[in-house]
């Protein structure tokens, strides 16, 4: 994302800006936040709609870095899966455990 914002920045503005307004924007383009991190906490229900959006691949990715970080969400959603469905059979096992012990309480009285 920040790599089209200076494309974009170069094209439009590059050739009307002196040197020290050029380098201004070259540091605040570096400082800035990533896109991602801005859309959350601005609009983070439209951000999860473009996400959502990507990933069905109704919108497609702009650059090789945010096929990565839809890459990286993969991942981390298929981990997010992985550790409830962990927890869930968990969760079954000790209510299997519990009923046996219930059961074995029950034969004794």
């Amino acid at each position: 994302a920040k790599h089209a914002v200076s494309e974009a920045y170069s094209e439009v503005y590059e050739n009307l800006h002196g040197w020290a307004v050029q380098k201004v924007f070259q540091v605040s383009f570096r400082a800035a936040p990533d896109a991602g991190l801005i859309f959350r906490h601005m609009n983070p229900e439209e951000l999860e709609r473009v996400k959502h959006r990507v990933k069905k691949g109704e919108i497609p990715c702009s650059s090789e870095e945010d096929e990565a970080e839809q890459e990286e969400e993969k991942e981390e959603d298929t981990e997010k899966h992985e550790m409830i469905q962990e927890e869930k059979e968990e969760k079954e096992r000790e209510t299997r455990k519990m009923k046996q012990e219930m059961k074995k309480i029950a034969k004794k009285k």
